[in-house]
């Protein structure tokens, strides 16, 4: 799942970076761009953007060596920036949620990855369409920290929603990884409730 969740956020990243025009134009257009939303404060300087996909990159590099702990630091800085440039709701400041929030599930610090896993499914909705892959990994690891944080019901919930939605996205391997979540964290609440 962590592999997963690495993967998803480098490939939204790239997306992000190389092209937003590109992906604006082949938007569906009953969806607003996630382009479209005009920043909130001011936008960084081409120094400071260059900055800020460096420990972007470097972010996703320690990642990649599971050190999260060198990760968090970067992707909560690159959180900041977003928020600062493009405001709280944009979808760039969603996915930026997305990718810390991802990194601390795998640190094991679930609270603080539940909340921002919640805030960045919310902003998603607003762009994305309901059916998207990305919504399987989302709930797959919402479903993860609720497990962990003693939220079962929630968990059970949130699991069931990304088999749901991998399946009709043909995503097989969200779908086994959050069926095989859901099993483990049914077997472990049973075998502690005794």
């Amino acid at each position: 799942m962590k592999r997963l969740v690495f993967a998803l956020v480098l490939s939204l990243w790239v997306v992000h970076e190389p092209s937003r025009t590109a992906l604006a134009q082949s938007a569906d257009s009953s969806t607003p761009s996630p382009w479209s939303y005009a920043p909130d404060i001011r936008a960084p300087t081409d120094g400071e953007y260059d900055q800020l996909r460096e420990r972007f990159s470097q972010a996703m590099a320690h990642r990649a060596e599971e050190n999260f702990g060198a990760a968090i630091p970067l992707l909560r800085e690159n959180l900041e920036v977003e928020r600062r440039t493009y405001g709280p709701e944009h979808p760039v400041t969603g996915m930026a949620m997305f990718a810390l929030a991802g990194t601390l599930e795998a640190e094991r610090r679930y609270r603080e990855a539940e909340t921002l896993m919640v805030d960045a499914i919310r902003i998603a909705e607003t762009w994305l369409p309901e059916r998207h892959a990305w919504f399987g990994v989302a709930y797959s690891v919402l479903g993860m920290c609720q497990g962990a944080n003693g939220k079962r019901a929630l968990a059970e919930e949130s699991f069931r929603r990304a088999i749901e939605v991998a399946r009709s996205a043909g995503d097989a391997s969200t779908e086994r990884a959050a069926r095989t979540a859901l099993a483990d964290m049914t077997r472990f609440y049973e075998e502690n409730a005794r």
